[in-house]
């Protein structure tokens, strides 16, 4: 009976505890961290409730607003924050954290406490990197009414259709950075064009808008801190290997000519083998079509789409090559290869004072790609094919 009361009291208490009037509150989408001589600049996107509540408003009015504070800390930075907001500071709904560069390479570990102590963070917002957060989260995109929205969305589409960018969860970052023998990555942002022209209604007018967010190569971090930032390549092999992407496109050249084969359902996964001497490998497998051939190749040939499967695995394999050196280059193991060791032979890891420096720098990878190249697309024959032959 006591603990039906008990229980009974938690369900009362914690759905109203800390209940608001929304109208009281600045629904914050996005949070930009940035560095402001030796103090923090946290800036934070707030939906422009009177803006979406009167229609009398003219559409000069911006959807969103940004207010930013400085601080020692995240809470104070957010603290002068309320200062100048007129509602309560509300981040449960928080899509998005960017980080800049600056804040990143002198480490993350203040900022992923306070997200992880703060009651309201749902730890489900995606983490981000940009030479200045700020920025990001001001431009406006055409097609969505938040630059949050926008950006996390393109970060969906993304895991999609590309290999180049792949989202990263704050709570996969936390994850990471707790676990042994395993280090994060997070996508980084850029902004082209002007940012203060494009964070006004006015770009939004244009059929070019004055500025927008692009999804760029992936930040490598070393516990808590960046390390470096992969080129396009190395951001591909990153994701693919993380597993975490669903599709990309592989571009084979003949001469001055390309074929290019969509690649879907990919499935990686990363086994050890030999814990004595580092040995593991990589296996692959994915399904490919035909969906562009300038090369002329005669796709109903048997013999002909062999090769072409055999050339998109090497290419897919060296590319897997090129993000295994990425790792070893900034000593940061970001596959979890001492990871798996740790978990399995927890024994053998305890050997390497640091695993990122002594260990990984030996491991020895096999790396096996299956590519399955069942389409060849709505036409048997190149379009060129068809027309010499009439």
């Amino acid at each position: 009976m006591k603990k039906l009361l008990i229980i009974s009291f938690v369900i009362l208490f914690t759905g109203c505890w800390n209940y608001r009037e929304l109208n009281n509150l600045a629904i914050t989408t996005a949070i930009a961290i940035d560095k402001k001589e030796d103090d923090y600049e946290v800036s934070i996107l707030v939906a422009n409730t009177k803006k979406n509540n009167d229609t009398s408003l003219g559409s000069s009015e911006s959807e969103t607003i940004v207010y930013s504070g400085t601080g020692k800390s995240i809470a104070e930075a957010l603290n002068e924050i309320d200062l100048l907001s007129p509602k309560k500071i509300y981040i449960e709904h928080l899509s998005i954290l960017v980080i800049s560069k600056d804040v990143a390479k002198e480490g993350l570990a203040n900022v992923l406490d306070y997200f992880l102590r703060n009651a309201e963070s749902t730890k489900r917002f995606q983490i981000a990197l940009a030479d200045n957060a700020k920025d990001v989260i001001k431009v406006l995109k055409p097609l969505e009414a938040y630059p949050a929205s926008s950006i996390s969305k393109n970060f969906k589409l993304s895991k999609e259709s590309q290999a180049k960018s792949a989202l990263t969860l704050y709570s996969e970052f936390l994850y990471k950075y707790m676990e042994k023998g395993l280090n994060p990555v997070i996508p980084s942002i850029t902004i082209v064009g002007n940012v203060k022209r494009g964070s006004q209604n006015k770009s939004l007018e244009q059929t070019t808008p004055y500025a927008i967010t692009k999804l760029d190569n992936m930040a490598i971090f070393k516990d808590d801190k960046l390390v470096g930032l992969a080129n396009k390549t190395e951001s591909k092999a990153i994701n693919i290997i993380n597993n975490k992407i669903d599709q990309m496109n592989i571009y084979l050249k003949c001469d001055e000519n390309i074929t290019t084969i969509k690649i879907v359902d990919l499935n990686s996964n990363i086994k050890l083998t030999d814990y004595k001497k580092l040995k593991y490998k990589i296996n692959l497998k994915a399904e490919g079509t035909v969906i562009e051939d300038t090369c002329n190749h005669n796709l109903s040939n048997k013999k002909n789409m062999v090769k072409l499967q055999e050339k998109a695995e090497l290419k897919i394999k060296n590319m897997i090559k090129k993000g295994i050196d990425v790792a070893k280059k900034y000593q940061t193991d970001i596959y979890g290869f001492g990871n798996l060791l740790y978990k399995n032979h927890p024994k053998e890891f305890k050997k390497y004072k640091d695993w990122d420096k002594d260990g990984l720098d030996n491991v020895d990878v096999n790396i096996n790609v299956q590519v399955n190249i069942r389409f060849k697309g709505s036409a048997k024959k190149n379009i060129k094919e068809v027309k010499d032959e009439n």
